[in-house]
This record gives C-alpha cells, sequence and structure tokens, in this order.
C-alpha cells in the first residue's frame, strides 16, 4: 500500500515512475534501460535481495545511478553513495528530495 501511495505520490509530481515487485525484478529491468536516474527503494523488499543488496548492486552496477533507501529501523550498514529516508515519511518530502536530487546530478 505504502509503494503505491508514493508511487502516485511521485507521478502527480511529473515524474516517470517504474514499479518492480522486487529485486531481481529491478535489476533487470535496469538492464534493459539506460533511461534511469534514481531508483527509490525500501530496505524491506520480497525475497531472498533486500533493498541493501539491491542498492549495493545498483550502485556497482550502475555507478551514475542515483540511490536512496527508506526503512523504518535505523539506517543500514553506511555506504556514502547512497541517502537515507528514515520512514516514517511524508510522501511530499519523498518527491522534494527526489526532485533536488535529480536537478543536482550532472546532465548526460
Amino acid at each position: 500500500m505504502l509503494r503505491f501511495v508514493i508511487c502516485e505520490v511521485l507521478r502527480e509530481g511529473h515524474l516517470e515512475v517504474v514499479e518492480a515487485a522486487n529485486a531481481p525484478s529491478a535489476l533487470r529491468y535496469l538492464e534493459t534501460t539506460d533511461n534511469v536516474d534514481l531508483m527509490f527503494t525500501d530496505v524491506n523488499m520480497p525475497g531472498a535481495i533486500d533493498g541493501v543488496d539491491l542498492a549495493r548492486a545498483v550502485t556497482k552496477d550502475f555507478p551514475e545511478m542515483t540511490v536512496i533507501v527508506t526503512s523504518g529501523r535505523p539506517p543500514p550498514v553506511p555506504f556514502p553513495e547512497v541517502r537515507f529516508i528514515p520512514k516514517p515519511y511524508v510522501a511530499y518530502d519523498v518527491l522534494e528530495t527526489i526532485n533536488v536530487a535529480l536537478q543536482s546530478r550532472p546532465p548526460r
């Protein structure tokens, strides 16, 4: 339910959103396209790969991509190339954080 809400807020903020139900499907999608600028993921994900492992894989394989991780628990093992948003969060604050992150990226 939370994924649905945040995706709707991001779409209302005029962002193109692609949803993935789990880490393997997110990685498969990223391997098929080169137009993803940012990934927002939760630490808790269904399946064997959690959001931390997904973030590690993405920062390794797609170093130009901005990665933001969220969790209701303290930040996972820190790695500086990943931003963290604690839960509970206000969806519009996430939208603002994403917009700022996208604006600060170097142009392609």
